[in-house]
């Protein structure tokens, strides 16, 4: 998969709108990493490879070690931190990547994170669709 190239200082939101969750990292998450809410109520970087990983909720707006408080975002606009190609719908990639849809092979399951509606701006609206790639 051809992953956004993600700079960490550049993730932010960009909407007064954006929807935000303060959650507890259960594992070190860098800003700009899809994560998703595990069984134990801490938040871990998702995975499109993981049958136990791929259902992403959310994109880390903060960086944190597991215990450490982070903020996610769960829908709205935000800024990746990265150069988005309008109308794109990018979706969850391995190891809490974002890649454009048509990168995803097969197996990977499919959950889509959002569409750039600009070259720096992300409309987060997640659908992990349990779904995997034929």
């Amino acid at each position: 998969m051809a992953d956004l190239s993600i700079t960490a200082g550049g993730v932010h939101i960009v909407g007064a709108t954006t929807v935000t969750e303060r959650a507890l990292a259960g594992e070190a998450v860098s800003q700009g990493d899809a994560v998703y809410k595990g069984d134990d109520g801490q938040w871990y970087v998702a995975d499109c490879t993981d049958a136990g990983k791929h259902a992403a909720v959310g994109i880390a707006l903060t960086a944190g070690g597991a215990g450490d408080r982070v903020v996610v975002v769960t829908s709205g606009l935000m800024d990746l931190g990265a150069t988005l190609t309008v109308g794109t719908v990018y979706v969850l990639s391995a190891a809490g990547n974002i890649a454009p849809a048509a990168d995803l092979a097969s197996s990977d399951y499919v959950t889509v994170l959002g569409v750039a509606v600009a070259a720096d701006q992300f409309d987060v609206s997640i659908h992990a669709s349990g779904a995997q790639v034929a």
